[in-house]
């Protein structure tokens, strides 16, 4: 191409002439210019340079946006993620990535973007339903069992879940719930993640999150399905979203809000934690408390005349050799009393029993009758006229047989 960026000579490039030409082509032919976006992510480094990018409604482009500390007013203001603001700069490129972006000299506030005004809207309607209530937060169970983790099976939250618990040296069971936790699926499968948690009763405290992410990689854990159902979770829940300053909505619904995932592990072991440290001050104190007794009891034994100790004990002996020998002698005596007791019981009872006997009874002129079928006959009315009866005497047994109906 004559007169072009390339001519028919250059047929081979190096990257770096690429990347050179390309920006010299962005510096050179694109002046100064004023672009309106919404901030989608903000960071700030070391050198207190910021770095943001801008996107719009419209497309899903993202124009990475830079603006240096040494050439910032400082009546600029900080951005914020979530608000549209006009930038006005130049285009240019970085070298290492081979990526272009705008260098911004002057930032002014458009106002809110279409986002966060959503999210915004939603938080204030479930802040009025009660769902980001305080009253229904529920504590972290001091020493849980089990942990349930719902993140991405891809990442590695949960292998520094892991790693923390190890760190602490708690004893936990770790149960991964894989999710999606960003992109058209994340909603559906965090609140289903959430739900089989609770309905199975799997762990004892659960942690819903992931490491981090753009504003727009967060918006599952904003999404208000995910944001009831951690609401009414069943298990208490952690959000460990893992990313400041943005706050995801899931944080004000969840019992309990860790800034990352490994924070979260720091907080579920801070019983086991506090254990582990009285451990050693609770074996001082029983250490001291023997040491002190032993002591004691050396102390007094020290201060006795073992020769006194000896007579003591001894007299002590023959007290007891001498009330072992008396009851030696009692006891013949004492057998021969319980004995004559027993005897005594039993001629009484007998004598009772004789008594009470039936056939006592019967020699006083009474007598038993009898049914036909040999069964005692305790009323009148049960026999009728004609009916055969037997009659039990002191001396024997006669039969009969009715001949009237009852006399009165």
């Amino acid at each position: 191409m004559e007169g072009g960026l390339f001519s028919q000579e250059e047929t081979v490039f190096s990257v770096g002439e690429i990347s050179a030409r390309i920006k010299s082509l962005l510096e050179g032919n694109i002046g100064r210019i004023t672009v309106e976006g919404e901030v989608s992510s903000f960071s700030e480094s070391s050198a207190r340079h910021w770095y943001f990018s801008l996107k719009d409604s419209r497309t899903p482009a993202l124009l990475s946006t830079v603006c240096f500390s040494y050439r910032r007013s400082p009546l600029i203001k900080k951005p914020v993620v979530g608000d549209t603001i006009r930038v006005e700069g130049r285009l240019s490129a970085y070298d290492a990535k081979s990526s272009y972006q705008l260098i911004a000299e002057s930032i002014r506030t458009a106002g809110r973007g279409d986002l966060f005004r959503r999210l915004e809207e939603l938080k204030q309607r479930l802040y009025a339903e009660g769902v980001f209530d305080a009253t229904r937060k529920r504590p972290l169970p001091p020493f849980p069992q089990t942990v349930g983790v719902v993140t991405s099976a891809e990442g590695k939250v949960f292998r520094d879940i892991c790693s923390r618990f190890r760190m602490h040296g708690a004893p936990l069971r770790v149960i991964l719930l894989p999710a999606a936790v960003q992109g058209a699926e994340a909603a559906a499968s965090l609140i289903a993640r959430i739900r089989q948690a609770g309905a199975m009763r799997l762990c004892d405290v659960l942690i819903v999150g992931r490491g981090g992410g753009s504003p727009e990689d967060l918006l599952p854990f904003s999404d208000e399905g995910v944001v009831r159902a951690v609401a009414e979770s069943e298990i208490p829940v952690i959000s460990a979203v893992g990313h400041e300053p943005d706050t995801p909505l899931c944080d004000f619904a969840a019992d309990h809000r860790s800034a990352t995932p490994t924070a979260a592990a720091d907080d579920i072991c801070i019983g086991y934690d506090r254990c582990r440290k009285a451990i050693p001050e609770v074996r001082m104190r029983i250490s001291a408390a023997l040491r002190v007794g032993t002591e004691r009891k050396r102390a007094i034994f020290s201060r006795c005349d073992r020769g006194r100790l000896t007579e003591l004990l001894e007299r002590r002996l023959q007290g007891e050799a001498q009330r072992l020998d008396f009851n030696r002698a009692r006891l013949p005596l004492l057998v021969r009393a319980a004995a004559e007791n027993a005897r005594r019981r039993l001629e009484i009872n007998r004598l009772r029993l004789e008594k009470e006997s039936p056939t006592v009874i019967l020699s006083k002129g009474y007598a038993l009758v009898f049914d036909g079928n040999g069964r005692p006959v305790t009323r009148s009315a049960a026999l009728s006229p004609g009916s055969p009866v037997t009659l039990q005497f002191a001396d024997g047994r006669r039969g009969a047989r009715i001949t009237e109906e009852t006399i009165p």
